[in-house]
């Protein structure tokens, strides 16, 4: 594909651009391009560059409001929503600290690829072998994504060995994931600190997506449940 199309996509997406119209102080991230390359390290971009972007690694960088902001943007079959501070949110709509905000939509030449990942995301959940197959039997469909976040960079002809490292250089275990997946009302990116390959992030979104959805809280924040403008 090379970098320019990759670079022209993701940034409909939100990536590489403050997005937060209410806050300050939100990083950019880095989605980056050939020009940027040049301008940067005085080299030209590589194939290999490309495919370390194209997984998320390499000189990419995305903030947790980036990612979860993307998904909601797959969750809605490409309605992008710019994410806002909500002062309530009741039983009918949320009311937020300063207007509605920004959006736009995200066409593709095959509106039909929205489905197609939707359907491959819920797959990660209800296949045998998904890997957030943990979150099965629930009364509403989960479409999701489990991920990984190396904190260190490996050397050529090194392997990660997490045993031999110390804790604050382990992997951070994420997920993303929206619900219900066919009806999407909450979208949610969850990420648990070197965590490795922890199912911390799955279980935190799905009790995150219970809150939400059917006000069922745990027991700790149990002082919540009946106040209709906090949910």
């Amino acid at each position: 594909m090379g970098i320019t199309p990759i670079h022209n996509f993701l940034t409909r997406f939100g990536f590489g651009q403050s997005n937060l119209l209410d806050l300050n102080g939100e990083s950019n991230g880095l989605l980056p391009s050939n020009e940027w390359k040049k301008a940067k390290y005085k080299e030209p971009w590589y194939p290999g560059d490309s495919v370390n972007v194209g997984i998320g690694q390499g000189f990419m960088v995305a903030t947790p409001v980036q990612i979860a902001s993307a998904t909601s943007a797959l969750a809605s079959k490409g309605h992008y929503f710019y994410p806002r501070m909500a002062r309530t949110i009741g039983e009918q709509a949320a009311t937020f600290e300063n207007g509605l905000g920004d959006e736009h939509d995200i066409v593709l030449k095959d509106q039909r690829n929205w489905g197609r990942m939707i359907d491959a995301m819920r797959k990660v959940v209800t296949d045998s072998h998904g890997t957030a197959r943990r979150l099965q039997g629930t009364e509403y469909d989960i479409a999701g994504k489990t991920g990984t976040g190396q904190v260190f960079s490996l050397q050529e002809d090194q392997e990660y060995d997490a045993d031999a490292l110390e804790k604050r250089l382990h992997d951070h275990a994420l997920f993303i994931g929206f619900a219900p997946a066919k009806n999407p009302k909450i979208s949610v990116f969850a990420i648990f600190e070197n965590g490795g390959s922890s199912s911390k992030p799955a279980d935190l979104t799905k009790a995150l997506f219970d809150a939400y959805l059917y006000n069922d809280y745990p027991e700790r924040y149990d002082y919540l449940k009946g106040n209709n403008n906090v949910r």
